[in-house]
Formats: structure tokens, sequence, C-alpha cells
């Protein structure tokens, strides 16, 4: 173990001139510590994606957990929203939107119309991430999980053009996000999460999709136990 001289000295010369510092660092035998002991280290921790997305949320970017067990706190937070802030405008957005998802589009429409679905909305306007799906609602799992497994169906209504491959998968993702990142539905009927893992698991090559598929297993695996 090194004395504790050497740092005490080495804080009590913080402020003079650097050949002075050298210079009383030598002759105290510490100069090897003057780094070490004169200021602290620059270098960051190393941090992992998810909490890399913590600190800089406000950025568009693709998600991808690095742990399959982690959830991203600050995505759940901009996907959901108090209801009171938005108010008219959310509520009729949101309405029309699962008008469109109930059948008020024609198949021909999608998957465009989707993926402006998740972008041209007010709560995506104004939560740093430049993506929402506005039909959902917080403490409606069953319907939530209802309009997200006819999304995906929206989604994949047809063969997807080439150019549009990356815009659908990031709606597919939003989708999974919510799923995961949110509570919005939990406690959904086991017929809801099995027509959205269907859907879903043609997606399985995406992390946040697989993260996905193993909460809704893991969901309906506790319930089986609970009834058995």
């Amino acid at each position: 173990m090194h004395p504790a001289g050497p740092v005490v000295v080495a804080r009590s010369t913080r402020n003079l001139p650097d050949q002075q510092l050298r210079s009383t660092l030598a002759a105290s035998g510490m100069e090897r510590y003057q780094i070490a002991a004169a200021a602290p280290s620059r270098k960051r921790p190393a941090r992992d994606a998810i909490e890399a997305l913590d600190e800089r949320h406000h950025s568009r970017m693709r998600i991808e957990p690095s742990e399959p067990q982690r959830r991203s706190r600050n995505l759940g937070r901009v996907l959901t929203y108090p209801e009171h802030e938005f108010g008219r405008q959310l509520r009729n957005q949101r309405y029309a939107q699962q008008q469109v998802l109930s059948g008020n589009a024609k198949d021909a429409d999608f998957p465009e119309l989707a993926i402006r679905m998740a972008r041209e909305n007010v709560l995506a306007q104004r939560n740093g991430y430049g993506q929402a799906l506005v039909f959902l609602r917080p403490d409606y799992a069953g319907d939530n999980l209802h309009f997200l497994d006819l999304y995906l169906q929206k989604l994949q209504v047809r063969n997807i053009p080439p150019a549009r491959a990356n815009d659908v998968r990031e709606a597919v993702e939003l989708a999974a996000h919510y799923l995961v990142d949110t509570d919005w539905c939990r406690g959904a009927p086991a017929a809801s999460y099995v027509h959205f893992a269907n859907k879903l698991s043609k997606h399985a090559d995406s992390e946040i999709c697989r993260l996905a598929l193993r909460s809704i297993a893991t969901e309906l695996l506790r319930r089986a136990r609970c009834t058995g």
C-alpha cells in the first residue's frame, strides 16, 4: 500500500506552475504519481447501449437492448404520455387511427400509411424520438394489444417494397418496444398475446422482437403455472 503522503502533497501543489510542480514532486519521490494524484481521470466508464440511450434519447436511433432482460428506461418514458397534456388533438388522432386499423382504409394504402401513422402525430412531433403510436392509450391492455396486432397485420398486408423495408422494420420494432418498454399491454387476454406473437415471429431476426417474444412466452407460462 502506498503511503498517504503522496496524495496530500500532490493535492497541495495543484496551483503551482508546471515546472515548480514537477520539481516538488521529484524532491518528494512522487513524480510517478503526478497524473493520478493531481487530477482525476477524464476517461469515462464504459456504457452499454441502454445507458447510452438514457443519456441521449432525444436523438433518433435504432434501439437494440444489450441484455435480453433489460428495458430502456427512457424509451418507456418517451413512448408513454400523460393523457391531459395533449387533450383533444391526441384523442382525435387516436380515434382516427383506430378507425384506420379497424378497416376504414384500403389495403393498397399499406404499409406506407402505417409508417406515416407512427411519425405524423402530435406525440411523435413532441417526444424527441420522432415516433409514437397514438392509437394506444394507458390502462387499456386488451385494446392496446388488439390494435398492435392490427398494426402489424397492416404492415404485412402485402409484399414490402424494397425501398420501404427498413421503414417497415422500424415500425415493427416500435410496436415491439411498446410491449417490452411499457406496461400498456400487461394483463391482456392470452389469445391477444398469441395473435401478436404469431405476427412478431416473422421478424425474429430483430433483437427487440425476440425480446418481445420472450416476454410473451414468460407471461403465458406464468399464467399457466398459476392456473395449473
